[in-house]
């Protein structure tokens, strides 16, 4: 979803698709492009690619703070516990409308049925201040594996919240902290199961995506130049083989650069140097660089130049 490796060509600039999607909605991202028309259509690609990875982490978090919570109402409450008398009159009115919403929801009267209608919103706000004593106090060691305060729930939560409504709005996410946003969720699953947490950091790919940023060139991060190899360093062609520095990439360059060679190719052409006997005596000290293309012209030309600020993806065109 929202990436590709294919170069798409706009048409009329694209502004059949900014039409498609609202000249107010768009201008958000424009806005923070710079005007850059191009720049604005990465970003929105990108705010895509984000809103998308954290679905299934937020999935998981609802999903297991709901069960938590039901489990935990079943064993205070009862199987019922929507409908118990003594827990309605612990709630407030928005919080008792949201549950009747779910409740009438629901194709039956199965618990299974109304907890899977109840909103992130009726569990996130069941931390609130006001819960604290008829819920809480005595209770919320019983719902996390370690030691937590209902107040540091209620905080992580809101935030989460935030962030998934965002993402189920179709709103721009990118103006948030997102890396941190992460550990929150991240944080709140650790204290629901160690495992849980460690599946979704598994199998997540948020930190991934974020790292695909585009740049103001309009290209996606990682660029060239965040992730290029510095352990090379340029030679002359006729320099000889007991000179050559111990890097692991030679940059061969007389007027221009001729040729990126790697120690497995000085290696590959001493071993062409066996005679009819398997005997091997050189000495690197009568060998020039050059030589090794004398031996095998593929290794003239054989690299491809990228601008550092050219997305890091694009070298899939070139291997």
């Amino acid at each position: 979803m929202a990436q590709s490796q294919a170069i798409f060509t706009y048409n009329n600039d694209g502004q059949e698709i900014i039409d498609s999607l609202s000249t107010e909605r768009f201008e958000t991202y424009l806005e923070r492009a710079g005007y850059k028309k191009s720049y604005a259509f990465e970003l929105y690609l990108y705010n895509s690619r984000l809103a998308k990875s954290f679905l299934f982490p937020l999935q998981i978090l609802e999903v297991s703070v709901r069960n938590s919570i039901n489990n935990l109402f079943i064993n205070e409450f009862g199987i019922d516990w929507v409908n118990d008398v003594q827990f309605r009159k612990i709630l407030n009115t928005h919080s008792l409308s949201s549950l009747d919403k779910a409740i009438d929801r629901s194709k039956s009267n199965n618990n299974w049925d109304i907890v899977s209608n109840i909103t992130f919103d009726f569990w996130s706000n069941l931390f609130r201040d006001e819960y604290d004593r008829p819920l809480w106090q005595t209770r919320i060691h019983l719902l996390f594996s370690r030691s937590v305060t209902r107040k540091k729930i209620q905080k992580e939560l809101e935030y989460l919240n935030f962030l998934r409504n965002r993402i189920a709005h179709h709103e721009p996410i990118l103006k948030l902290d997102l890396s941190k946003l992460y550990a929150r969720l991240l944080n709140v699953l650790d204290l629901i199961s160690t495992d849980l947490k460690q599946w979704v950091q598994h199998f997540g790919t948020v930190n991934e995506i974020i790292r695909t940023k585009p740049s103001m060139h309009g290209n996606k991060r990682p660029l060239f130049n965040e992730r290029h190899d510095e352990n090379f360093c340029l030679i002359k062609t006729d320099t000889y083989l007991n000179e050559i520095p111990n890097k692991r990439f030679l940059i061969c360059k007389d007027e221009t650069e001729k040729s990126v060679i790697e120690h497995s190719d000085i290696g590959s052409y001493i071993l062409s140097l066996v005679d009819e006997n398997h005997d091997l005596i050189v000495s690197l000290k009568d060998i020039k660089i050059k030589n090794l293309f004398d031996k095998n012209p593929n290794l003239i030309n054989n690299f491809n130049r990228c601008s550092g600020t050219e997305s890091f993806s694009s070298c899939n065109l070139f291997f």
